[in-house]
């Protein structure tokens, strides 16, 4: 019997009988190979703590005693596993920004990132270039926000706060490492612009009422909102 004695399986094991010269192998079970005079059984793996018979039958052609040696090999060391734990992150992203701006108001545009793949996505910042025309804080041309780490399944959103410097129509495409596809946004910036006209006559009578007439017209093509006019006469 071969026997494992440790907790680790071991590999290449080898059983190998030498009988006395004098007695003859008649069968073995399982069959083992000859070698210079020697039986040899090759295990192979030897489980934790596991057992393993080997038999032979033999006769001796000589009374008295028989010497019998059996010795086992395997080879050094310990196999271990590792487990590797594979990660396919992936990036989705979407956009929350209304199709029209007045010129005079901040253009909060709102980017959402979401992991919908396996594992964490690490070192994920979300860069976004401007046209020209559009700036963000500082009047610079690109705005960022490094996000860090997204977990599996987490989102995050961020707000960029930009202004027009004149209006026009503005297409952002925002894209990122890692992303599944970019997300295009269509931003329309309109300028309300504002002529004020007055008709009054030119000349008319002491102590009088003078009739004038104040007309204010938007030209622009966006509307101007809380309007407030002032007059005064000297």
């Amino acid at each position: 019997r071969v026997t494992n004695l440790t907790d680790t399986k071991l590999e290449g094991v080898v059983v190998t009988n030498k009988p006395a010269n004098a007695f003859r192998i008649t069968s073995t079970t399982p069959e083992a190979e000859s070698s210079e005079g020697a039986m040899v059984w090759n295990v192979g793996e030897l489980g934790p703590r596991e057992t393993k018979t080997y038999k032979f039958v033999g006769r001796s052609d000589v009374a008295g005693p028989v010497t019998n040696c059996a010795a086992v090999t395997y080879t050094p060391g310990a196999s271990a596993c590792a487990t590797i734990q594979v990660t396919k992150p992936e990036l989705t992203l979407s956009s929350d920004v209304a199709e029209r701006y007045s010129k005079c108001d901040p253009i909060p545009y709102k980017v959402t990132v979401k992991n919908t793949g396996v594992g964490p996505a690490s070192n994920v910042v979300i860069r976004q270039e401007l046209p020209e025309g559009l700036v963000g804080p500082d009047n610079r041309r690109t705005v960022e926000q490094n996000i860090g780490t997204l977990a599996q399944g987490e989102s995050r959103t961020v707000t960029f706060n930009l202004k027009a410097e004149r209006g026009g129509t503005y297409n952002l495409a925002t894209n990122m490492e890692g992303a599944t596809a970019p997300i295009k946004s269509t931003i329309t910036v309109g300028e309300p612009v504002l002529q004020v006209k007055v008709n009054a006559p030119e000349r008319d009578y002491i102590n009088a009422d003078i009739p004038c007439e104040i007309t204010v017209t938007n030209t622009g093509d966006y509307p101007a909102m809380n309007t407030m006019l002032q007059f005064s006469a000297e």
